[in-house]
């Protein structure tokens, strides 16, 4: 047992190491994919799109209850109640609750059930035969997509259907917030007695169904509990709580590692930021990592596919471990490179002359002469201006 348990407690510490090295590698647009996922499926995370941070939904192991009973309202308790006295698979039970908790405060549902769908993993169908299900439910009207659609309902299950109502509102619900009765019933070829007969009988109809449901709340004599847990509920939500507290302390320690790798980075390459690329210096990840204690590993991973925004432009991280220089010559490979960069881009009908790329490169922090551009065009194989030029 003993053995057991070790070797579960390993594969654990694994599994962990495993997600941190992938989070470390993630760029930003990898990392908000993860964590949009992360959120779908659990729904004690979300994330704060104004900051694009990961932040905890506001749950912790004491206040998960009162959580509960703040996201499930008196309408969403009673509607739920009402679900659990049928029969209904628990795929069914996830979606139904889904639906309701999206109720707005009319009880209408306004979001759609592709969305639904996409956050349960089921198919929108189903989420579709789900809904309707809801709007079986009492009051009569709850869980409709707008006014049109709840007033509607709630004519059609009325013993005596009246024809003529049921048209007022599926094409004059304007007509009839105005009280233009004689229209109305010219535009439905009616009586105008018989149009206000309609109208009145539409007027006594629920518009809010949700209100119905809060009404009833403060008048009954008995109490309707705030929320209903078993010992799968529960379970459910301190797993997914322990789910959410993981990826944030990875996310975190994700944060903190990138953040440090770069600190350590920018004070060595301070003179890149201020003076440009002339006074990149020598540097490898090896140096930082033993500057750090960390395993150089960590260094790559935290740096490949990240990419920084300063004075001079955007770079990847990688950029600022400059290779095979002294700390006082200036960085001739990325002068080589900056070099072809303008070449490729230039005007074949008007290449760019050796004055004119140095100029363009003294702008850009390096300060090289004229002389020394031509020299590292030809060792290049780059033809001068006039070689380069297309007269076609």
């Amino acid at each position: 047992m003993d053995l057991t348990f070790k070797t579960e407690q390993r594969q654990t510490a694994n599994q962990s190491l495993i997600h941190k090295v992938q989070l470390l590698q993630m760029n930003r647009q990898d990392l908000l994919a993860y964590l949009e996922e992360q959120s779908m499926e659990n729904p004690l995370l979300e994330i704060d799109d104004a900051i694009y941070q990961y932040m905890p939904a506001n749950v912790t192991e004491d206040n998960w209850i009162e959580r509960l009973k703040d996201t499930r309202k008196t309408v969403a308790d009673e509607l739920m109640r009402q679900v659990r006295m049928e029969e209904h698979s628990h795929l069914e039970m996830r979606v139904m609750e889904e639906i309701i908790l999206s109720l707005d405060e009319n009880g209408f549902f306004q979001e759609g059930t592709g969305r639904i769908a996409e956050r349960c993993k089921v198919k929108e169908q189903f989420a579709n035969d789900c809904w309707q299900k809801i709007k079986d439910l009492e009051p009569e009207g709850i869980g409709a997509a707008d006014l049109k659609e709840c007033l509607l309902i709630q004519l059609e299950k009325k013993k005596d259907r009246d024809q003529i109502a049921e048209e007022i509102v599926k094409n004059h619900l304007e007509l009839l917030a105005k009280n233009h009765v004689a229209v109305i019933a010219k535009k439905v070829g009616c009586s105008e007695a018989r149009a206000r007969e309609a109208c009145q009988l539409i007027q006594t109809l629920q518009p809010k169904p949700a209100n119905q449901i809060s009404a009833s709340a403060e008048h009954v004599g008995y109490i309707l509990p705030d929320f209903i847990i078993d010992r799968e509920e529960e379970a459910y939500i301190r797993k997914k709580m322990r789910e959410a507290g993981e990826v944030i302390r990875m996310v975190q320690s994700r944060q903190d590692t990138l953040k440090k790798v770069m600190r350590e980075i920018v004070a060595y390459q301070k003179g890149f930021f201020t003076e440009g690329q002339k006074a990149l210096k020598k540097l490898s990840m090896k140096e930082i990592a033993q500057t750090l204690g960390i395993h150089e590993s960590t260094v790559s991973r935290a740096v490949n596919g990240k990419y920084f925004q300063c004075e001079w432009g955007v770079f990847a991280v990688k950029y600022l471990f400059a290779k095979g220089i002294s700390k006082k010559q200036p960085v001739s490979e990325a002068v080589k490179t900056r070099i072809k960069e303008l070449v490729r881009e230039e005007d074949k009908k008007k290449p760019l002359s050796d004055q004119k790329l140095q100029q363009i490169l003294t702008k850009e922090g390096y300060k090289i002469s004229r002389r020394t551009v031509a020299k590292y065009r030809m060792q290049m194989n780059i033809k001068d201006a006039s070689g380069r030029k297309n007269l076609s």
